[in-house]
């Protein structure tokens, strides 16, 4: 049976790669997943392997809440493209 080469079906189109080739966008704010908790609570809490656990697991929660808000925030503005991913 006969498969479908899907090689290039995910890239980018030629029109959005020379409308943001110019962009400049040096700050895309701070790199979270992971860090959100650790930078935020005593380090007396990471002591307890079970805490430890406990607290990454808040944070994959809170991280993931953070990502849906960026795309709702995506979704409900009109001016940018869906595909868009240099956003504060």
């Amino acid at each position: 049976m006969a498969t479908k080469n899907n090689k290039y079906a995910n890239r980018p189109s030629y029109f959005e790669v020379a409308e943001h080739f110019q962009d400049d966008v040096q700050n895309y704010g701070f790199d979270y997943h992971g860090k959100l908790f650790e930078r935020s609570i005593s380090k007396i809490y990471f002591d307890d392997p079970r805490k430890t656990g406990i607290l990454q697991s808040f944070d994959d929660l809170l991280s993931y809440v953070i990502d849906s808000i960026k795309y709702i925030k995506k979704f409900r503005n009109y001016a940018i493209n869906k595909n868009h991913i240099k956003m504060r």
